[in-house]
């Protein structure tokens, strides 16, 4: 019996085209890089149905952010709550969830 992880690993090199697999430098055993849509492969693999994939962080220009007068940081909670919703904005995110079904 192979671990879960060990097969997400394994599956997620054979979908990478380079074959090769990025890994987090701090856990290597436990953590690796993937895209959405490889994400979306790898619980399909598993027979998994997907009910959601979204980004939960997008901090593109955190000190411009943290930078806002009080009155302008509605307009950008707004849109981080937009892009929240928006599975194609998931890529632009440093952190995923995604809700599946088995």
């Amino acid at each position: 019996h192979v671990p879960v992880n060990e097969r997400c690993k394994k599956s997620a090199q054979d979908i990478n085209p380079s074959g090769s697999l990025q890994v987090d430098d701090m856990a290597p055993e436990v953590w690796f890089y993937s895209t959405p849509a490889q994400m979306l492969t790898l619980a399909e693999l598993e027979g998994l149905q997907v009910l959601r994939n979204t980004g939960v962080d997008f901090n593109f220009c955190a000190n411009i952010i943290n930078a806002l007068p009080e009155e302008r940081l509605p307009v950008w909670e707004q849109l981080a709550d937009a892009m929240c919703d928006e599975p194609y904005a998931a890529a632009l995110a440093t952190h995923a969830v995604m809700v599946c079904r088995k």
